[in-house]
């Protein structure tokens, strides 16, 4: 069993490669490393995941070794949608100065409000974008990471239903893997 889900790994990743290679899109080696590790995961079309990286106003960033880089504030908006994509770097979210926890590669940072959000009520957008920081993110690299603003996140979402569940899928992932995260932390503290 366990040989075939090998083979079965590396059928798939040769898969994936052979589709971005023969795409109209071109994709950088790390735009077709994060396809891979995280948005083939949810079924995102090469198409879509080509319209994410252009959308207006998305960029890639990197932090440099041993730099420090807040992604988000605690109690401030998140007006940006940032999802770590690669590097050894470190990123950590805290609350009150109290480290709660180490995020990955995958990992997204302004999610909040994303996973209540409902394409049909205009009052949605505002509320996603103006929606407050639970926690400050801060990474020290080497680290690069995506990111997008909301509002615009937002508006391409609501006019793309299929874009939507897939961006859906990975924020209800994240914030599962978050509050599982949170829960042991809780348990382990308690005992």
């Amino acid at each position: 069993v366990g040989s075939q889900l090998v083979l079965l790994a590396l059928s798939t990743r040769h898969s994936v490669a052979l589709c971005l290679r023969h795409t109209p899109f071109r994709f950088s080696a790390r735009e077709a490393a994060l396809h891979e590790a995280v948005f083939a995961k949810h079924h995102v079309s090469l198409e879509e995941f080509h319209a994410l990286l252009t959308l207006n106003g998305a960029r890639w960033a990197r932090v440099a070794p041993g730099e420090r880089r807040a992604l988000a504030h605690e109690g401030a908006p998140a007006r940006e949608l940032v999802l770590l994509a690669s590097g050894e770097g470190v990123a950590e979210a805290s609350r009150g100065g109290v480290q709660l926890e180490s995020l990955a590669p995958g990992a997204l940072v302004g999610e909040r409000g994303l996973s209540a959000f409902d394409c049909a009520a205009d009052s949605d957008a505002a509320a996603v974008c103006d929606a407050l920081s639970p926690v400050t993110v801060t990474c020290v690299g080497p680290l690069e990471y995506v990111s997008w603003p909301k509002r615009a996140l937002v508006q391409h979402l609501a006019a793309r239903p299929g874009a939507r569940a897939c961006i859906m899928a990975l924020v209800a992932q994240d914030e599962s893997r978050k509050l599982r995260a949170a829960e042991g932390k809780l348990v382990a503290d308690e005992q």
